[in-house]
């Protein structure tokens, strides 16, 4: 997983690393960490994706934390965020951009290993990737980018946003290597990521990079509910 940490207070940031990284390495969860010290810089590197936590400083000269968090929810919506801050008056705010979790200064190694482990549970899906074989090579595909598998002939076709990679790889090997609760199989031809539904139709599943996935009119009552379902539990993630 890679994380950002935000704090225009050097010896903040250089503490909260070094707590984050205590965590990590305790835990064996592999992670990279970036600093930065203003909005500005952050906003000028960010790529949706690219993070998957960010801890941002509230209180900043420049950009606020919450309005770096408002830029990243508005491009991100798979990010964790998490507010560091000395006070709680703006944890409406929190709540408006969805943070996972607030550190109320002064931080501590307890502080952040709950905050960690808050992560890890959303992190289990969004950070796993799997080893697909394609042509020659072994490939490794993060869960999050796939948007839908299609069977075409004897291939599977792995849809990434505007991208996509051919396996010769059953489709039903590929689901149990995937294993994970946000995947559905919606066809015999087909399995969706359900966080990437953009919108349930009366055709089937209107993907977010624009395709349109057939769900089977004699099991369409029952996939629709499923997506209801996975989409309340996902509220109380």
């Amino acid at each position: 997983m890679k994380i950002a940490i935000f704090d225009d207070d050097k010896t903040d940031r250089e503490l909260l690393k070094k707590l984050i990284r205590q965590c990590c390495d305790s835990n064996v969860w592999n992670a990279k960490l970036v600093e930065f010290s203003n909005g500005e810089s952050l906003m000028n590197s960010f790529t949706p994706g690219d993070f998957n936590i960010y801890f941002l400083d509230i209180y900043m000269g420049g950009m606020t934390g919450v309005e770096v968090a408002k830029r990243i929810r508005g491009d991100d919506e798979n990010a964790i965020i998490i507010f560091t801050t000395s006070s709680e008056e703006f944890y409406r705010e929190g709540f408006d951009v969805g943070a996972l979790h607030y550190l109320v200064k002064p931080i501590n190694y307890t502080k952040v290993q709950d905050a960690m482990n808050r992560c890890i549970k959303p992190l289990g899906e969004i950070a796993r990737q799997i080893e697909i074989k394609v042509g020659k090579n072994i490939i490794k595909v993060r869960l999050i980018e796939i948007q839908y598998i299609e069977v075409l002939g004897n291939a599977c076709h792995i849809h990434m946003g505007e991208n996509k990679v051919v396996t010769y790889t059953p489709l039903n090997d590929i689901e149990k290597l995937i294993n994970e609760k946000s995947f559905l199989r919606c066809h015999r031809s087909f399995l969706v990521n359900m966080r990437a539904i953009a919108q349930k139709t009366s055709d089937g599943l209107l993907m977010k990079n624009g395709d349109l996935v057939p769900v089977p009119k004699n099991n369409r009552t029952s996939i629709m509910k499923q997506i209801d379902n996975y989409n309340i539990e996902r509220m109380w993630e």
